[in-house]
């Protein structure tokens, strides 16, 4: 069997040494006789970049392994959702497995792998629950009269128009409004015309 290794040290804790998780993970896939490759990150665990992670799940959508082992599961993900995302969406599809070390999780064995549904169901049952909490908030809110959805940001627009016929461009119009998003600056200029007066004006 291939199996990549994969462990993560902490930049926010000072003097961990990757070899405390590599060790007892090189030793247990000797003692089961399994190839494996590794796979080191030094990041916190709130760290989205992490560049060997990538670089093992890339392989892992190859299916160029049968397994993934980890000391810990929070040297794996981020949060609760972060690894049934991987177990779940990356992993099971592709029958690769996935074994944590030192908390007994193993998807080998019938009782691991019932773990694992168990939690991908409570998960989901979270995520439900927000989704309809947001929806009646936002019903809740509708009915009282109040704003829905993001807040319109404030332009000067007729100070916008101003800059945009004086240079005949949207990107200088914005940068010259303290930088507004030059998105949002043609969004603005389309809503009261300038865009077509403009075209109008230079047509002639």
């Amino acid at each position: 069997m291939k199996v990549a290794i994969y462990a993560r040290v902490s930049t926010i804790d000072k003097g961990q040494d990757p070899e405390t998780q590599m060790m007892p993970l090189r030793e247990y896939c000797n003692r089961m006789g399994w190839q494996f490759d590794e796979y080191i990150d030094f990041a916190s665990g709130v760290e989205t970049k992490r560049l060997e992670l990538a670089k093992m799940m890339k392989r892992m959508k190859r299916k160029e392994y049968d397994a993934l082992l980890v000391w810990k599961l929070d040297r794996l993900a981020r949060s609760m959702q972060h690894l049934l995302n991987i177990v779940h969406g990356e992993l099971q599809p592709r029958d690769i497995q996935f074994i944590s070390l030192t908390e007994g999780f193993d998807t080998t064995t019938p009782a691991g792998s019932m773990i694992f549904h168990v939690l991908g169901a409570l998960s989901q049952f979270e995520h439900d629950l927000i989704a309809e909490r947001v929806k009646a908030g936002m019903a809740r809110a509708k009915a009282q009269g109040k704003p829905i959805g993001r807040k319109r940001s404030e332009v000067d627009v007729e100070k916008l128009e101003q800059f945009y016929f004086a240079t005949g461009s949207v990107r200088m119009a914005a940068k010259m409004m303290d930088g507004i998003n030059p998105g949002l600056a043609w969004k603005r200029l389309n809503e009261c015309g300038a865009l077509g007066r403009y075209k109008e004006i230079t047509k002639g």
